[in-house]
C-alpha cells in the first residue's frame, strides 16, 4: 500500500459488534464519511452565518431559527427517544441564499485532505475496529438514529457534548446524514502517526476521529466539544457566548480599556502555548500581556469565583481570538 503523510491503553474488546452492510462496501463508507463531514461543516457554517458572522446575506431569511428540543423524558423516565422523534426524512426549507447553499467554504478542502489516506483502499470494518485501541466511544448512525458504545469514560464531559452536537446535527438534517460507523478519541493529542504507514506494504491507518491534528499524524479532525459547551470551566455554548461577547464589547469604549493582551487556556497542549507563558508579566519585565492557565481561572481548588470571558473583554484590550471562524477551522496552533 502507498504510504501517506499529511501536509498542510489497551485494546478494548467489543462486547457487542456493530456491523452493517455499508461497512463492507469500501466506496460507500468513504462516501458516507465525506457526506457526514460536509454536512457537519455546512451545519456549523450556517450556524455562524445566522449569528451574524457574515453581514452580506439576507438576515431576514437566516433569523428564522427552528427549535429542535431534545427532551425525551416527557411522560416517562426512559432515556430512549421514541423512534418518531428522529424523522427518517424531512424537506428542509431553503432559508439560505443560493450563494451560501451551493458554495462551500474554502476550509472544506480539509475534509478531503483528512480522508486522503483511504482514497484508494476505502475503509473496511477491520480498519474501523483497529482504531478502538485508544477510542473513548464508537458511534454508529443508521437510518438517522445514533447508536453509541462506550469503551472508557472521557475526560470531564467531552464525550457528552460531542454526542450532543451529533444529535443536533441529526435533528437539523433529518434523513440527510449518511449511515456511518466511526471511532472517537476524546484526548487532545493525535496518535495515528503517518510515519508508521509510509512503507509500501504498510496497512492502511485506522480512521480515528479526535479534536486535534498536525502534519505528522493522520487522525481525522472533528469540531471541538466546547462548541456546544464546557461546564467544567464555565464556558457556555458558542451561540450564547458569542452574544455575550458582542454585548460586552459595547459596554466599555476601546480607549477606556486596560492596554493588555489577554489569553486563557491549557498551556500543556502544545509547545507554542508553553512558550506563550514566557510573555507573562514578571518582576523584571512586563510585556503588557496577561496569560492565565485554565486551572488558575477555574477556582475549583481555592474556592474563587469564575472569571467570565465577556467581563474580561470589557476591561482589557487584546488579541482575544474567539470568533466564530476560530471554531470552524482546523486549528494546529494556539
Amino acid at each position: 500500500m502507498q504510504g501517506y503523510q499529511r501536509h498542510g491503553s489497551d485494546r478494548h474488546n467489543l462486547s457487542e459488534r456493530f456491523w452493517f452492510p455499508c461497512i463492507g462496501n469500501k466506496p460507500n463508507i468513504v462516501i458516507s464519511a465525506v457526506t457526514f463531514l460536509i454536512l457537519l461543516g455546512f451545519f456549523l457554517y450556517l450556524w455562524a452565518v445566522m449569528l451574524g458572522a457574515t453581514k452580506d446575506v439576507n438576515k431576514e431569511n437566516l433569523t428564522r431559527a427552528r427549535e429542535f428540543p431534545l427532551n425525551c423524558l416527557s411522560g416517562s423516565h426512559t432515556r430512549t427517544c421514541p423512534k418518531e422523534y428522529y424523522p427518517p426524512d424531512y424537506e428542509i426549507p431553503n432559508e439560505a441564499p443560493p450563494s451560501i447553499a451551493h458554495n462551500c467554504p474554502h476550509y472544506f478542502r480539509w475534509i478531503y485532505e483528512d480522508l486522503k489516506p483511504w482514497k484508494e483502499t476505502g475503509i473496511t470494518r477491520e480498519m474501523v475496529e483497529r482504531a478502538n485501541k485508544t477510542a473513548n466511544f464508537r458511534l454508529v448512525i443508521l437510518n438517522g438514529r445514533a447508536y453509541v458504545e462506550t469503551y472508557k469514560k472521557a475526560f470531564q464531559t467531552r464525550d457528552i457534548f460531542t454526542l450532543w452536537g451529533i444529535l443536533q446535527l441529526l435533528r437539523r438534517y433529518p434523513g440527510k446524514v449518511a449511515d456511518l460507523d466511526l471511532m472517537f478519541d476524546c484526548v487532545d493529542w493525535p496518535v495515528v502517526k503517518s510515519s508508521d504507514y509510509l512503507e509500501p506494504d504498510s496497512p492502511a491507518p485506522p480512521p480515528l476521529f479526535r479534536y486535534c491534528g498536525d502534519d505528522e499524524t493522520l487522525d481525522i479532525v472533528f469540531p471541538d466539544w466546547s462548541f456546544w459547551g464546557w461546564p467544567e470551566v464555565n464556558l457556555r455554548p458558542w451561540e450564547v457566548l458569542q452574544k455575550d461577547l458582542t454585548e460586552g464589547n459595547t459596554k466599555v469604549r476601546w480607549l477606556d480599556r486596560e492596554p493588555y493582551a489577554y489569553w486563557k487556556g491549557n498551556p500543556k497542549v502544545t509547545e507554542k502555548r508553553m512558550n506563550l507563558l514566557k510573555c507573562n508579566a514578571s518582576d523584571n519585565q512586563d510585556w503588557s500581556a496577561r496569560v492565565y492557565t485554565q486551572i488558575e481561572e477555574c477556582g475549583h481548588r481555592n474556592g474563587t469565583k469564575h472569571l467570565n470571558m465577556d467581563t474580561m473583554i470589557r476591561a482589557w484590550r487584546g488579541n482575544v481570538n474567539i470568533g466564530i471562524k476560530f471554531i470552524l477551522k482546523d486549528l494546529h496552533g494556539l
